[in-house]
């Protein structure tokens, strides 16, 4: 079988990388062969995702890349197409699906994107997502991970039958025991009786993360509260200057880029995520799996993911919602099974490669049809 090829341009390793690695992993699993190539980051000098894949024994390919478009780059990504005699080019970005594009005319190989959601906090990115949505419709078939995608991708002229709802999934974590859990919270410079919240991912205004430092503004600085924020971002110092203005300095702590979100999961309470704009967060899945309750505004798919955890609520983007919410959750240590058994059986990694997988077969099997101009 041809294999598939992976195309992202990354800042970071957010949901959206970890979402393609896990996929590319599991792929072969699912008797579909898969490469995973990197464009490289030339704001960043390297490329975050090509080396946590090749940590991970992954077969991976790094594209250098110099500038938002670059011809070399294009041409070396149709040779190595053509060398790896791939079948499908999976885009995963704005800038993967116009290489993608680009580098696929007159070669006999399929084009799928997956639109991991649209961030529209500037003029820039709006521009870029237009550009993307209006190239989606040249596409085989989109990924959506989010229903109400649907409709804005209906409306930019994609074909209804190109586009496909397909879940994100996660490696399932192992559960945490006592001891880790213990262990992690000392290291996070929690004490016992803390009522932990994490909140994770980049530092972006969309994530909204500032309206989780004047929540607890309002409940006070004496409550037994903490809130970790890992992630790194164009916001850290903003959010850390308004830490030490609401007098949270020793509250709140903010742990900057993390590799490894394990001990974070097992050392929390509660997640938090206040996000403007989300499609199907995998920081929600991760600690749905981890059976921690989950807070969180009502974007993407997000309310329909907590429709399966029962200690979790979705909530207004308000201030004094979230204060009450997380008051009410001061001392509480919910462990919610119902979340975990749904994402055990609806949203592994595995579950997510197998759709995925048919989801190649079927473009191949349908030579006959029409293919995307």
């Amino acid at each position: 079988m041809r294999p598939v090829v992976h195309l992202r341009s990354s800042a970071g390793l957010y949901g959206a990388d970890r979402m393609v690695l896990a996929l590319s992993r599991h792929l072969p699993a699912a008797g579909q062969p898969s490469r995973l190539v990197s464009i490289g980051n030339h704001h960043l000098g390297h490329s975050p995702l090509h080396e946590e894949a090749c940590r991970r024994n992954q077969e991976a390919i790094l594209l250098p890349s110099h500038g938002r478009l670059d011809a070399s780059a294009v041409a070396s990504l149709r040779g190595l197409l053509r060398s790896q005699q791939a079948g499908c080019i999976h885009a995963h970005d704005p800038k993967s699906v116009v290489y993608a594009w680009l580098a696929t005319r007159g070669l006999d190989c399929r084009c799928v994107a997956t639109t991991h959601g649209w961030v529209e906090t500037g003029a820039a990115l709006r521009l870029y997502n237009r550009i993307e949505r209006a190239l989606l419709k040249r596409y085989d078939a989109v990924a959506v991970v989010a229903r109400q995608q649907v409709d804005r991708l209906i409306a930019a002229g994609v074909q209804h039958t190109r586009i496909h709802a397909i879940a994100n999934g996660i490696e399932l974590p192992e559960p945490a025991s006592r001891l880790q859990r213990a262990e992690a919270r000392r290291h996070y410079g929690c004490e016992p009786q803390d009522t932990v919240f994490a909140a994770i991912g980049r530092l972006a205004l969309e994530k909204n993360f500032a309206l989780l430092l004047k929540a607890m503004a309002r409940i006070g600085t004496g409550a037994p509260i903490r809130l970790l924020v890992a992630g790194d971002g164009p916001e850290y110092s903003a959010l850390a200057y308004l830490a030490n203005a609401l007098g949270l300095e020793s509250q709140v702590t903010l742990l900057g880029h993390v590799d490894d979100c394990a001990p974070l999961y097992a050392a929390m309470d509660v997640l938090a995520l206040p996000s403007l704009s989300e499609g199907m967060p995998l920081v929600v899945l991760e600690a749905m799996a981890a059976g921690k309750p989950v807070l969180a505004s009502a974007v993407g798919d997000v309310p329909a993911l907590l429709a399966h955890a029962p200690g979790s609520k979705v909530l207004p983007l308000d201030e004094a919602a979230w204060a009450q919410a997380m008051q009410a959750a001061i001392g509480t240590r919910v462990d919610d099974a119902a979340a975990r058994a749904y994402v055990r059986d609806r949203h592994s990694a595995q579950v997510m490669a197998a759709r995925y997988a048919e989801l190649y077969r079927q473009l191949w099997r349908n030579d006959g049809v029409a293919r995307a101009a």
